[in-house]
């Protein structure tokens, strides 16, 4: 018997054995061709750890199951979306901000793990505090694997994004040799295993804002993403797997529920926004992807965490 997904139920995308025998790389395009949907998919690599045949349900973030609402602007917030819309540039990409890459090396993929919670966390939080310290040369990598053993993440369990940005801002996390990501072979590492000083070698002082908490508020979105990368959620389908290339909306597959991402950025020319993924530079776009603003399926954006590091930088950490 099939399980209802319950409210605030994300999953990370995880391979396992294939058993969606309806779902292959020639329904995904003849499905893109026929609604013309623009993007390329391309056949799955069987040693790509990102996806290997197909899907795993696994609790990862936060995500509210229900309608699919975009841009609800109430007439109070009128004129506040008029102003940001004129306001903001056609395009913006943290990648190349006048010649400067603001992002961390790609680096490992989550593999057979249910952590993408905690990969798309560090992957934004390293980014926001190289943009706090003007800092494009040395980038500092967080630990993952802590973030995600302490916190409470399990691999065949997830993590709640709500719970990970709670701990987050209660305890810090340390840089990445503290605790090496290791949990890629689907087994739970324990928080024990972490460098005994973590305490000392942690970033702290983190806080958050909510862009949007329910509603795809494009302007918001992108009025924050001139701040930073965001944290964000989608609803998966079977299709994202056979990314290639393109702007991605959904064309085929079953529901899986949920993965976290970081938004980058947009490009109105495209109507998307610019998408870190955690499956590897091997999978789409360098590891990246483009997906549409108005997907009433995938719904990114739809809930966004932006990180405030104003503490941390008076603390002196960009003289580190």
């Amino acid at each position: 018997m099939k399980t209802k997904l319950p409210i605030f139920l994300v999953i990370c995308l995880l391979p396992i054995q294939q058993v969606f025998a309806d779902t292959n790389l020639k329904s995904i395009q003849a499905s893109i061709n026929d609604k013309n949907a623009g993007w390329t998919a391309k056949e799955i690599d069987e040693d790509a750890a990102y996806s290997g045949y197909g899907f795993k349900q696994l609790k990862a973030g936060a995500i509210e199951e229900g309608p699919s609402i975009f841009s609800a602007i109430s007439s109070d917030e009128l004129e506040e979306s008029s102003f940001l819309e004129s306001a903001l540039p056609s395009n913006w990409d943290w990648r190349d901000v006048d010649g400067r890459n603001f992002m961390s090396a790609m680096g490992q993929e989550q593999g057979e793990c249910g952590s993408c919670v905690a990969f798309a966390m560090t992957a934004t939080l390293e980014a926001t505090l190289n943009i706090a310290c003007n800092n494009t040369d040395a980038h500092k990598r967080l630990s993952r694997q802590h973030l995600f053993s302490c916190g409470g993440g399990s691999c065949t369990s997830g993590w709640k994004v709500s719970s990970a940005v709670r701990y987050l801002e209660s305890n810090g996390v340390p840089d990445e040799p503290c605790f090496t990501y290791s949990a890629g072979n689907g087994s739970d590492i324990s928080c024990s295993q972490t460098c005994s000083d973590h305490g000392d070698r942690s970033v702290v002082g983190f806080s958050s804002e909510r862009p949007t908490t329910g509603f795809v508020k494009i302007e918001k979105i992108k009025s924050a993403l001139l701040k930073a990368p965001l944290l964000a959620n989608l609803v998966l389908y079977e299709d994202l797997q056979y990314y290639k290339s393109g702007v991605y909306k959904y064309v085929a597959g079953n529901k899986q529920g949920g993965h976290a991402v970081s938004i980058v950025g947009w490009d109105d020319s495209k109507a998307a926004w610019i998408v870190r993924n955690s499956w590897g530079e091997n999978w789409g776009e360098g590891g990246y992807f483009y997906a549409a603003f108005n997907d009433p399926k995938v719904l990114m954006g739809r809930y966004t965490w932006l990180f405030d590091v104003e503490k941390i930088v008076k603390s002196g950490f960009c003289n580190n």
